[in-house]
């Protein structure tokens, strides 16, 4: 006897093994070959799936880690960053090159104001050596800036001297008739030293309005210059007044004969500008400085620098 599903001799009324379990497990209609073939088909797409899906993980995994060091690497490269970080450096580098800059300017400024300044006092010594000379020369050679120096000179000294006068006068033990008194030396300096410098500059324009009564051809600057250049003796009595001052007040009669020597050189200068009758000259500059304080009364009138000085004086 044999068995049908295998082909197994049995004994008589043997069962076979393989009939439960063939059963079971191979459909009906089905040999073991195509069941094996079966599960080997079924084996690759199911490994096949699981790689697929691994590599999309991984993949995954990969864009993950790529655009996280991307994000890094970007986060210190920022566009704003970049341009704030090198409009910062420009502004550092351009500071420092305009403190250099400004730093040069100002030895500049130090070096021509000293050069200048050598210039000045050489050109004082030669007048006072040479003073008729050099007033013919600059009468027609004209140099405007050095009348304006040697006015602004002047002023200066002037406004010392007016606050040396000041304080021996008004503040003698800061007291006046038994009253306490209290002087703003610096408001009385800057107004004595404007009202010295415009007093100045009414000289030459004084002569100028002149002129035109005498039908002379006259330049402004060549009158300012002569003007200017005229009032070194007078700068130098105001140097020694200054100190003498401090010692007695009989010193201020050296202002008297400087102004003399000034109205002198004056009319050096003009009659070599004009170059013409020395009497009508004369009488230019007699008419000139009798213009003058007819002019300074009228600049008066609209601002009195002697009556804030005085309103600027406390007495308490």
């Amino acid at each position: 006897m044999e068995c049908n599903n295998c082909g197994k001799v049995l004994q008589e009324g043997e069962n076979c093994l393989c009939s439960g379990e063939t059963s079971a497990a191979v459909p009906e209609g089905s040999s073991g070959d195509e069941v094996n073939k079966g599960v080997m088909l079924a084996k690759p797409e199911e490994n096949k799936g699981e790689g697929q899906e691994g590599n999309k993980i991984n993949l995954a995994k990969d864009s993950g880690e790529n655009s996280s060091a991307n994000a890094s690497s970007g986060a210190g490269t920022e566009p704003g960053e970049n341009n704030s970080g090198l409009s910062g450096n420009n502004n550092a580098q351009g500071a420092r090159e305009e403190s250099f800059f400004s730093s040069e300017k100002t030895k500049e400024v130090i070096n021509n104001t000293s050069n200048y300044l050598k210039d000045m006092l050489k050109f004082s010594k030669d007048f006072i050596k040479k003073p008729v000379i050099s007033m013919k020369y600059y009468a027609v050679n004209h140099d405007f800036k050095k009348g304006l120096f040697f006015a602004v000179l002047q002023s200066l000294l002037f406004a010392v001297m007016i606050l040396i006068m000041t304080s021996k006068t008004l503040n003698k033990g800061n007291s006046f008739f038994g009253l306490k008194i209290k002087i703003p030396y610096f408001k009385l300096f800057l107004q004595s030293l404007v009202f010295c410098f415009v007093s100045f500059l009414l000289i030459p324009v004084s002569h100028f309005i002149t002129s035109k009564i005498f039908k002379f051809k006259t330049d402004i600057k060549a009158l300012i210059t002569i003007s200017g250049i005229s009032i070194i003796p007078t700068i130098i009595a105001s140097l020694v007044l200054v100190v003498g001052m401090l010692i007695t007040p009989y010193f201020s009669v050296l202002l008297t004969g400087a102004a003399i020597f000034s109205i002198i050189l004056t009319y050096i200068g003009l009659s070599e500008l004009v170059s013409e009758n020395m009497e009508k000259v004369a009488y230019w500059i007699v008419t000139g400085y009798t213009l003058f304080p007819i002019l300074l009364s009228l600049v008066l009138k609209i601002v009195n620098p002697f009556k804030s000085m005085l309103s600027s004086i406390s007495i308490f």
